[in-house]
């Protein structure tokens, strides 16, 4: 999960895009790293669940 931003009915791909960009430009700021996970499509939902490392 990168973050969410509220953007008011975004009209064209560029707005879009700038929402995105500033989301990734807090968290370069706050130094969060981003967790790995991996996601289950299913005609049920999205399922998101952490990635485990092997042993």
């Amino acid at each position: 999960y990168i973050g969410s931003l509220d953007v008011a009915r975004p009209n064209s791909r560029v707005e879009i895009v700038a929402a995105m960009r500033r989301i990734r430009y807090e968290f370069k700021v706050k130094n969060i790293k981003k967790k790995k996970v991996n996601i289950m499509v299913s005609v049920d939902g999205v399922k998101v669940l952490l990635r485990k490392k092997k042993k």
